[in-house]
């Protein structure tokens, strides 16, 4: 709707289109959870359709120079990029407080959020944290590469 809403003369960035459905089907199918990414116009400051892509710059910062992390303030940007990582990792917290909240998942139900939940259950030595890296390696792993082949295909149709 709020694309066909600018009508038949405006452009589109597709790419930026592809991450937003991107990052709702990877919450929709994998967690049970709608971020709203399509439906937005602006999505605010915090939301993972902005954080993520700061994340992933300041990673490849950080891999250029490993002290970046340590003294973030004697770099530029680097606690815009420090930000992101928290709200990042806030973020995923949320996430898994939310499918906790709901307690133990139907049987039927097999989304990764509920088999998280199952193993947490069954598995206590399995520690949140760990539990919290696979659902945030879920994210970095298929956001951008999932939108941006999306939108390279497009393109080449």
């Amino acid at each position: 709707d709020r694309i066909a809403a600018q009508g038949p003369k405006a452009s589109i960035d597709v790419d930026q289109a592809a991450l937003r459905v991107t990052l709702d089907v990877i919450g929709l199918a994998g967690f049970n959870h709608d971020y709203d990414s399509v439906s937005r116009d602006i999505p605010p400051y915090d939301h993972l359709l902005r954080v993520l892509p700061r994340c992933f710059t300041e990673v490849m910062l950080r891999v250029a120079n490993p002290i970046r992390p340590l003294f973030p303030t004697a770099f530029k940007y680097g606690p815009k990029g420090s930000a992101a990582f928290l709200a990042f990792q806030r973020e995923m917290g949320i996430l898994l407080d939310e499918l906790q909240a709901r307690g133990p998942p139907a049987d039927d139900d097999t989304d990764i959020g509920s088999q998280l939940v199952r193993i947490m259950g069954s598995h206590p030595e399995i520690s949140r944290d760990r539990i919290l890296s696979e659902i945030g390696i879920l994210f970095v792993e298929g956001f951008e590469t999932t939108g941006h082949t999306t939108s390279w295909t497009l393109f080449n149709i």
